[in-house]
């Protein structure tokens, strides 16, 4: 171009500007192009980033609805604590104000079902409580018993609340239910004594394990007891009498095991062996605790479960430290205390020192 200015070949100079001037605009386009090409990966990158941030916060309010359902239900925290739990899941501000709205109702709700005999911000099993006042108890009842339950729950006196809960339940059947669960009761209670017997039994047995193959009576003719070992007719009468009892108390018709052959195979007996009789009256105690259970879970709701596997848990744990040895039983304690006391479930101590 600067040669055709010089010789004034303006034709040619034309020409070449032209040609000059299509390549800055190809340029141009393709740089337009590259551009767009960016600014649509950009795009595309935003859109992938609010995907996954949407898709994120999805996951993190599904994680947080499971919490938040767990944590209402739990009857073992008080409303105080549920809300402190509440307050520190990570929650998009709408399922925040739902959820926050759902916990109050739910507090309010408890609160009128109770009245004014205590405080649900403050009693653990507080909708346990409030389930037996709606479902068992004359209203004139209500404000005694539920203060004084509360009063346990929050001292954390669980076993003290469990007898005081089923108390106000049989209190609130009629005369024949009461009757027939006292009886559930009743055998269950007898069923743990015959097992402790059928352990003790076997323990004092001076033959060993080696003797102790076959059926009791077998065992015992071996060693040439059987007409004079009176710990073993002790016991024997004790399975037998208990077989009437269980059916009389089960259908309301006593009779004798002679009377009934096809009953053997479910009930303790002088002719088995002590571990076929303790997995028989293992199995009875399944049952009946099956059908106490279906009462209270009626009357209490969730939480008579929930309040029963702490029981349980402290009886492990308390029997645990109780079989420690004299010079570990204090530093056992002391250990175990310290875990309650930071706020380890009575499950994650039972884990932790394998006593499932």
């Amino acid at each position: 171009m600067t040669l055709a200015f010089q010789q004034q070949n303006f034709d040619n100079l034309k020409t070449l500007y032209d040609e000059h001037q299509k390549n800055v605009d190809d340029a141009q386009k393709a740089i337009d192009t590259i551009q767009e090409r960016i600014a649509a990966a950009k795009k595309d990158q935003r859109d992938y980033e609010e995907e996954v941030r949407e898709f994120d916060q999805t996951t993190k309010d599904k994680a947080a609805q499971l919490e938040f359902d767990k944590v209402k239900e739990d009857n073992t925290m008080s409303y105080r604590d549920k809300e402190l739990a509440f307050n520190k899941m990570q929650l998009s501000e709408t399922t925040r104000h739902n959820k926050a709205t759902e916990l109050e109702a739910e507090k309010k709700r408890l609160q009128e079902a109770a009245g004014n005999s205590f405080d649900v911000n403050t009693t653990p099993f507080a909708s346990m409580l409030t389930s037996i006042a709606r479902s068992s108890v004359p209203r004139l009842e209500k404000p005694g018993f539920l203060s004084d339950m509360a009063q346990s729950a929050q001292r954390h006196d669980w076993s003290t609340l469990m007898v005081d809960a089923k108390n106000q339940v049989s209190n609130g059947l009629r005369a024949a239910g009461d009757t027939a669960l006292q009886k559930v009761e009743d055998d269950i209670r007898f069923m743990d004594r015959m097992k402790a017997e059928l352990s003790q039994y076997e323990k004092e047995n001076p033959g060993g394990t080696g003797l102790l193959k076959g059926t009791q009576a077998e065992i015992l003719a071996k060693a040439g007891q059987l007409s004079t070992d009176e710990r073993y007719r002790q016991l024997a009468t004790d399975m037998n009498n208990y077989f009437t009892r269980f059916r009389a108390d089960i259908t309301g018709a006593a009779f004798s095991p002679d009377e009934s052959a096809g009953y053997q195979a479910l009930v303790p007996s002088g002719n088995k062996s002590i571990a076929l009789n303790t997995a028989v009256i293992e199995g009875n105690k399944q049952y009946l605790e099956g059908l106490r259970d279906g009462v209270y879970e009626r009357k209490m709701g969730p939480g008579y479960t929930q309040l029963k596997g702490v029981v349980e848990a402290e009886g492990k744990i308390q029997s645990f430290m109780d079989s420690q040895p004299e010079d570990k039983k204090a530093a056992v304690q002391a250990d175990i205390q310290k875990l309650v006391n930071d706020g380890v479930s009575y499950g994650d101590i039972i884990d932790r020192y394998k006593l499932r």
